[in-house]
This record gives structure tokens, C-alpha cells and sequence, in this order.
């Protein structure tokens, strides 16, 4: 009886819900992000960004999108309480010898929940890979 006077004067505090994740907590250089080279011919900052933004879009919201700096965040649900995914592209010059691209994704945690291990989308790569692939 004791613990479950507790786990409801938890919930009444709010621990069951779940938290939001803050846009802003999503951010290039997270130890836990993943990071992609892209390399060769072809390849310009206007067409990395097209397939970045068409991936970020797909399945998603997108939340935030800056091209000047090369980041776009987006949320798994239209809800404040849906994963967070970052896309980051480095350098964001017009045209480079190669482009550094990084992911990674932040779920919102509660008191019965525990955040996923995955720190990165894997089929945002690949939706990447794939409008990237398109001329």
C-alpha cells in the first residue's frame, strides 16, 4: 500500500509524464553523436543541405533549420514530448573537398522510462544517402 501512495504522489508531482526535450539540448559536438564524412566530386553545399532538409522531414517535424550554420533539429512526433534529432553540416561553404556530417538524437526520459541507448537515427542516414543520391 505504502508504494503505491508513492508512485501516485509521484505522478501528482509530475514524474510519470514525460519531459520535453528542449531543441537547444540538441547540439553539434555531443560526445554521443555520430558523425559521417562525405567526400568527392559533385557534391555542394546547396545539394548536402536539399538532402539533409528532405531527410530531416521525412516521418518528422522539423523544428529548427538554419542554413547559414548547417544545423536542422527535428521532433518524432508533432507533441512536445517526442525525440529530438540534430543534423549538422560542417564546413557550410558553397563548395568543399569533403563535408562533415553529424547526427545525433536526444529521447525525453521519465520516471518509467529510460532513455533509448541509440544517440542517433539510423534511418536518417539513410534517407540521406538516398535524396542525396537523387539528381
Amino acid at each position: 500500500m505504502k508504494k503505491i501512495v508513492l508512485i501516485l504522489a509521484l505522478c501528482a508531482l509530475g514524474g510519470c509524464a514525460l519531459t520535453t526535450v528542449n531543441e537547444e539540448s540538441v547540439k553539434q559536438g555531443m560526445p554521443e553523436a555520430k558523425v559521417f564524412e562525405l567526400r568527392g566530386a559533385g557534391y555542394n553545399y546547396d545539394r548536402v543541405w536539399k538532402a539533409a532538409m528532405s531527410a530531416m522531414g521525412n516521418g518528422m517535424v522539423i523544428i529548427d533549420s538554419h542554413k547559414p550554420s548547417g544545423a536542422i533539429r527535428s521532433r518524432m512526433s508533432h507533441g512536445p514530448t517526442g525525440k529530438v534529432v540534430g543534423f549538422f553540416i560542417r564546413p557550410t561553404t558553397p563548395t568543399a573537398s569533403h563535408y562533415q556530417i553529424e547526427i545525433v538524437s536526444r529521447e525525453p526520459v521519465s520516471l518509467f522510462k529510460l532513455p533509448e541507448p541509440t544517440s542517433w537515427e539510423p534511418s536518417v542516414l539513410a534517407d540521406f544517402k538516398a535524396a542525396l543520391s537523387q539528381k
